[in-house]
Order: C-alpha cells, then structure tokens, then sequence
C-alpha cells in the first residue's frame, strides 16, 4: 500500500509541475489579454499591501484566471514547493471595479 500510495503521490506532484509550467507559460505570453487589466491590477494591489514597488516581479506567483459570467477572479498562485499565501481578487465582469479581495493570507 505504501509503493501503491507513494507512486500516486509522485504522479500527482509530477502533474502539478506540469500545471506549473503550463501557467507560467500562458502568464508569461500574458494569456488571453481580455484579461491582463484584472491581472495587472492583482498584481499591483499584492504589491502594494506588501509595501513593495507596483511593477515589482515575483517569478514564483503565477496569476490564474477564472471567468464567471458576472466576475473575473485572478489568484496569484504560488508555484509548486513555495510557501506563503495565494491572494485572489474578484472584478466586475471584464472591468478592474474590485468586487471582492482576499489576499489577507491567512
């Protein structure tokens, strides 16, 4: 049971490396850009709560969008193996009107 359970495990982490990779790259080539107004606002706001510069970089955090019909989500995702928090903020439909912020990274 341990093998079986270890090799489920391993296969689980190799995926979500792959995960990892396949976002960076999509965040990087900034994704589909109807949405990189609510991406640079999460962004910018992460940075600011954590008195860093507005265009400071973080390689580690790669943003993921979730599109509803009434809001778009943008979480800054850690990359597999870091630690902290993972803030999400909400706007309203395609806009940058923040309907919703938790980035107190509990």
């Amino acid at each position: 049971m341990g093998y079986r359970s270890g090799f489920q495990l391993g296969r689980a982490e190799g995926r979500q490396a792959g995960e990892n990779q396949f976002d960076k790259e999509w965040s990087e080539s900034n994704g589909d850009p109807a949405y990189s107004a609510q991406i640079r606002d999460a962004k910018v706001r992460w940075n600011q709560k954590n008195s860093l510069s507005p265009n400071a970089v973080d390689p580690n955090r790669i943003p993921l969008v979730m599109a509803f019909s009434d809001r778009t989500c943008v979480q800054l995702k850690l990359s597999s193996g870091s630690l902290g928090a993972s803030p999400a903020y909400c706007y309203r439909g395609e806009t940058t009107e923040l309907l919703r912020a938790d980035d107190r990274g509990e």
